[in-house]
C-alpha cells in the first residue's frame, strides 16, 4: 500500500485565473467536488496535491477541518 507524504493535501488551481486557490483540502475527491460547485460556465481548473512545501499554506492543513 502507497502511504502519502505527511501534510500532503489539495488545492484548486484555476488555469483561467493563473492562482492557487487558498483553501486546503484533505483530499482529491473534496477539492474537485468544490471545484465543481463554484465553477462558472468558462472557468477551467485542475486539482493539485502539495506537500510540505506547499506555497500557499506552509501545509498547515493537516491540521484544517
Amino acid at each position: 500500500m502507497d502511504r502519502k507524504p505527511l501534510n500532503t493535501h489539495f488545492h484548486i488551481h484555476w488555469t483561467t485565473k493563473k492562482i492557487l486557490d487558498w483553501e486546503p483540502f484533505k483530499s482529491h475527491a473534496e477539492a474537485l467536488a468544490r471545484a465543481q460547485e463554484v465553477a462558472g460556465p468558462s472557468d477551467l481548473f485542475s486539482v493539485e496535491e502539495l506537500s510540505a512545501k506547499c506555497p500557499i499554506c506552509g501545509a498547515k492543513a493537516a491540521s484544517a477541518s
